[in-house]
């Protein structure tokens, strides 16, 4: 009998596991992508962006250390706001779309 390999693969830093379960990192719901730079579900991110339109503030009316989950994410706010910062949620992302490569590469700008 000869021996077996066994290879695995890991996933660095800066690349995304297309077989992982997507987990909202704010809520832990059904996430469906990177958000804001976060992976979030849909309401978190809609949270999020309406958060930082409005540039609204927050107060617990519990002790600041609530947790989030799917069930209880609109009970506290505050404490949603402060998990999207927490797991890397940027107001600053996506850029605007004329510094997205992305949409330089389909519309280039006139010279």
């Amino acid at each position: 009998m000869e021996p077996m390999t066994v290879t695995t693969s890991v996933v660095g830093p800066d690349e995304f596991d297309r077989n992982a379960p997507r987990i909202c990192g704010v809520c832990g719901d059904k996430a469906t992508g990177f958000h804001f730079n976060a992976m979030t579900c849909e309401g978190c991110k809609g949270f999020f962006r309406r958060s930082m339109k409005r540039k609204a503030s927050f107060t617990c009316p519990f002790n600041g250390t609530c947790t989030i989950t799917k069930d209880n994410r609109r009970h506290c706010q505050a404490c949603r706001l402060k998990r999207c910062v927490d797991i890397g949620m940027m107001k600053e992302w996506p850029f605007l779309p004329c510094q997205c490569l992305w949409h330089y590469q389909r519309n280039p700008h006139p010279l």
